[in-house]
């Protein structure tokens, strides 16, 4: 019983090791980010971050949408959840019966780029505002 067990301990280590192998030397870049998720709230509130969905579901790394008014015009910004006034913590249960939706946000969505520092700040202290429309 001892050998079968050693036997099938050391075929898996042979797969592993077999599988990182073909990864180097294919020259695959494979990634294993966590997606960010969207989730809209009965209360009109919409939150963006990563999702777990057990053992209950939760949301870290929270950015928020909040209305601001620049030089009279109305605009979204993005804004860390961590640092709204009331110092909340990065992470927030969720309650399943208020959620309207969730959606799986793309990689090259502006909500994701800007989270991911690849769309610059206006400023440093201000969050940029997200645009509906495309940029000429």
């Amino acid at each position: 019983m001892l050998k079968n067990k050693n036997n099938l301990i050391l075929i898996l280590a042979l797969v592993i090791l077999a599988i990182a192998v073909f990864i180097v030397w294919s020259g695959k870049n494979i990634s294993f980010q966590r997606p960010y998720y969207a989730v809209y709230l009965q209360t009109g509130d919409m939150y963006f971050g990563h999702l777990c969905r057990f053992p209950r579901l939760t949301l870290t790394d929270i950015y928020f949408l909040q209305q601001v008014q620049n030089e009279g015009e109305m605009g979204l910004s993005l804004q860390k959840f961590e640092q709204a006034a009331f110092a909340p913590q990065d992470k927030m249960e969720l309650n399943r019966s208020n959620i309207v939706w969730i959606a799986k946000l793309q990689p090259d969505s502006q909500v994701v780029q800007f989270i991911e520092g690849k769309l610059p700040l206006a400023e440093p202290s201000v969050s940029q505002p997200i645009s509906s429309s495309p940029k000429p």
